[in-house]
């Protein structure tokens, strides 16, 4: 479930929200953008009754996500930020970032795999 809250919404009224989904046995993670704040609960509302939430002070309106990956999920960011996961030191992978990840399935040796872990990087290969 997503909570939206209004932009003038203060942190006290942020704060109650995130008490009533405590109080559901539901844990929140809450994002801050530069207009409007949002409440993501995390678990399995679907025991619950989201117009709780909705009756809340400070609330623009609760959507329910029936998507897995909540705290990926666009609905849970501001409209200018995605999820970037970095793989090792450099690698990111999400935003604009298309990482292209190769290599055999399966070695004889280990120079097989240096030889195959080069030829993948010379062609493009990120990881």
């Amino acid at each position: 479930m997503i909570v939206v809250m209004n932009p003038t919404a203060t942190k006290d009224q942020i704060n109650h929200v995130i008490d009533l989904v405590h109080d559901m046995g539901l844990k929140d993670h809450v994002v801050e953008g530069t207009d409007l704040t949002v409440v993501a609960v995390l678990g399995d509302e679907t025991k619950f009754d989201g117009t709780v939430l909705e009756r809340a002070d400070g609330v623009d309106n609760v959507m329910r996500v029936q998507k897995p990956y909540k705290l990926a999920a666009r609905e849970t960011k501001p409209a200018n930020q995605t999820t970037v996961v970095t793989i090792g030191d450099h690698c990111p992978v999400g935003g604009t970032n298309v990482p292209v990840i190769a290599g055999p399935c399966s070695v004889e040796g280990e120079q097989e795999i240096i030889d195959a872990a080069h030829a993948c990087k010379n062609a493009g290969a990120h990881a």
